[in-house]
């Protein structure tokens, strides 16, 4: 049962504030040149208030077992149980600036780019304890002092450069790119005794960059018929929880044909990734130990095949067009390496055992009625079961995700050009399912949600 819920978590509750803002710029130059600039601003703060531990256990440690003799009148301690609710508060800010000069001569469209980035994360953080009653019921007993818990500021700063070029050559287009990356890491921890930040911070800082190119290519078979195909580097800079400081580098590569005529769109994409080293984050909503939230795991070595097709379809009846759109990915990603890790959802890793919480099929629907100013669309997603721990053979359903199809409806009228009405309703039929497992703990699907809105641009 999705559902399911010891009485321990009852005081469980999350609280956000979302503030985004962004100013964009365009200026042409000349007839084969433009600028772009967009300058932006986002500030998010959450406190995820979440049982942290019963009697003493952690949760997966003992916690569960003894929030269930609670629940179910077997507790006969003559010592009540605590539980420890702890207040995951941070607070989440990121702005830059960033720039594109666009130059177009001859058969050339060359962009260059720029990106200075800032981003932090302010982690000040605290722990109520409750005694937990026979009746269910929770008394406080120790209201926590902010700070007291984890006490740090994890930040970075971030200068990208790109410049990428399309050059077509008859049938055939040339796409090249070169990126440049430089993020340095800083971690001050004032550490759970020092709760004002009176004393200055212990200080952990790294820099890392890198030069990353990618290649991709086209040529033009007829009037219908493409062929593609594309290689890149990618990246990821090492959190400042990272004590080895790896970063998560590989290959990703692609291949296939599209066909378009008119109304009928088939693409067919083979893609094959080669990480050096995979990264894996300790987080407090995949129930991570208290000790360990923050910290970033290296898996190293992992491979990740698959294939995805696509067909877009439309008829035009009367007044109206019925689109039909349906998507396919497989997948299968497995880790090259055997190692041990203190993350919950690898664990002890066998070479050759897949990544968890990767379906290895993803099938998504999507047809309805258009009009001239209005639609109204239903898609159907069907998700294969996936494991939510590293490992191979049979999915055990303990450590697994049954497969699921969930139904959602969207509809939009546009009053005019620049003003909608629109409205979303998320699992139609309200159906009922396993998200995630982490730690013993199930944590559902959203319910049958229904959003109701307008939308102006100017």
């Amino acid at each position: 049962n999705p559902y399911q819920r010891y009485s321990a978590s009852q005081l469980d509750e999350m609280t956000t504030d979302h503030t985004h803002l962004s100013v964009h710029y365009d200026y042409i130059i000349s007839a084969n040149s433009d600028v772009s600039i967009i300058a932006y601003s986002n500030d998010f703060a959450r406190n995820w208030y979440k049982t942290s531990k019963v009697g003493g256990f952690s949760l997966g440690s003992g916690a569960e077992s003894i929030a269930a003799q609670i629940d179910n009148g077997t507790y006969i301690n003559s010592e009540l149980p605590e539980v420890q609710i702890k207040a995951n508060n941070r607070s989440y800010s990121a702005q830059g600036i960033q720039g594109e000069l666009a130059y177009r001569t001859g058969d050339h469209d060359i962009r260059f780019g720029l990106r200075l980035h800032q981003d932090d994360m302010d982690r000040y953080q605290w722990v109520d304890k409750f005694t937990l009653n026979t009746d269910q019921t929770m008394l406080l007993s120790s209201k926590g002092i902010p700070g007291t818990d984890s006490n740090r500021i994890d930040s970075a700063n971030a200068t990208s450069l790109f410049i990428h070029d399309t050059w077509e050559i008859a049938d055939l287009t040339f796409k090249g790119g070169l990126r440049y990356e430089d993020v340095e890491l800083t971690r001050e921890e004032w550490g759970t005794a020092d709760p004002q930040r009176s004393s200055a911070p212990m200080v952990r800082s790294n820099t890392v960059d890198a030069l990353l190119p990618a290649l991709g290519l086209t040529y033009q078979l007829n009037d219908d018929w493409v062929v593609l195909a594309g290689v890149q580097r990618s990246f990821a800079p090492p959190a400042p929880g990272n004590q080895n400081a790896e970063i998560e580098d590989g290959w990703n590569a692609e291949s296939g044909v599209r066909f378009n005529d008119k109304d009928l769109q088939i693409e067919a994409i083979a893609f094959s990734t080669r990480l050096d080293n995979l990264h894996g984050n300790c987080t407090a909503s995949q129930g991570c130990d208290d000790s360990l939230i923050g910290n970033q795991y290296n898996a190293g070595k992992v491979s990740i095949d698959g294939i995805e097709l696509s067909l877009q379809q439309a008829w035009q009846v009367g007044a109206v067009q019925i689109p039909l759109n349906i998507n396919y990915t497989y997948s299968n990603a497995t880790f090259d390496e055997s190692f041990e890790s203190d993350l919950e959802s690898w664990g002890s890793v066998s070479r050759g055992d897949d990544l968890p919480y990767l379906p290895q099929t993803v099938i998504q629907v999507e047809s309805g009625v258009k009009g001239y100013n209005w639609q109204v669309l239903a898609s159907v997603q069907m998700l294969d079961e996936m494991r939510t721990q590293a490992g191979s053979g049979v999915i055990d359903s303990s450590n697994g995700i049954a497969r699921r199809t969930v139904v959602n409806l969207s509809a939009q009228y546009s009053i005019d050009n620049t003003q909608q009405i629109y409205a979303v309703m998320d699992n139609v039929l309200d159906k009922t399912y396993i998200a995630t497992r982490q730690h013993g703990a199930i944590q559902t699907g959203k319910p049958r949600t229904i959003q109701i809105g307008y939308r102006v641009n100017f």
